[in-house]
């Protein structure tokens, strides 16, 4: 997302194209979540923002960019998850010069997919290839089978089977990383 640098124009831009993609996703009947860096500052709950939005908790500050993808999330029923969450953590990115931390990354839903959130949490001391923390979203998805005879799934998996774990770790070899791109950039 823009930062606070870029011009009116570009964020316009960004949260155009944004709304562009989760009206069509919602047309489809998909369960919406996006997350990344918003460079957005979005504080806690107070007496301006709608409680299906803001949570309780995170951190104090609200930026111009905070108050922009707000506006955004009222306007489409989203929540911004990780303010749902009690936790000691919660920035994600340190500005060099202040040496401040900030909640600048975020896990946003529409409100109806907020009930499939166990938790939204940072996870500092991750190690990657970047000046932002980790932030986990814990999920619980509904299984898209039925279950056929004697607890087996159709696919032939065990009936209540957990899915593999995602091997993020393998993004730090470039060939993997450059194909996951392709695959991601083609859908």
């Amino acid at each position: 997302a823009p930062t606070h640098q870029h011009s009116e124009q570009e964020k316009d831009e960004f949260y155009d194209k944004l709304e562009e993609l989760v009206r069509a996703a919602k047309a489809r009947g998909d369960e919406v979540v996006f997350l990344g860096d918003f460079n957005a500052r979005v504080g806690r709950r107070d007496d301006i923002w709608d409680s299906e939005i803001l949570g309780p908790h995170g951190m104090l500050e609200r930026n111009e960019n905070g108050t922009r993808l707000l506006q955004f999330c009222t306007a489409h029923r989203c929540r911004v998850m990780g303010t749902f969450y009690r936790h000691k953590t919660y920035g994600t990115w340190m500005h060099a010069k202040t040496r401040r931390w900030h909640m600048i990354d975020h896990v946003v839903c529409l409100t109806g997919t907020a009930a499939l959130f166990a938790n939204v949490q940072v996870k500092p001391g991750f190690e990657a290839d970047t000046d932002h923390r980790l932030v986990r979203a814990t999920m619980h998805l509904p299984q898209p089978w039925h279950r056929g005879r004697r607890g087996q799934q159709p696919d032939g998996g065990q009936a209540g089977a957990r899915p593999g774990r995602l091997a993020v770790e393998r993004l730090s070899d470039e060939a993997v990383k450059e194909a996951f791109q392709a695959a991601f950039d083609a859908t």
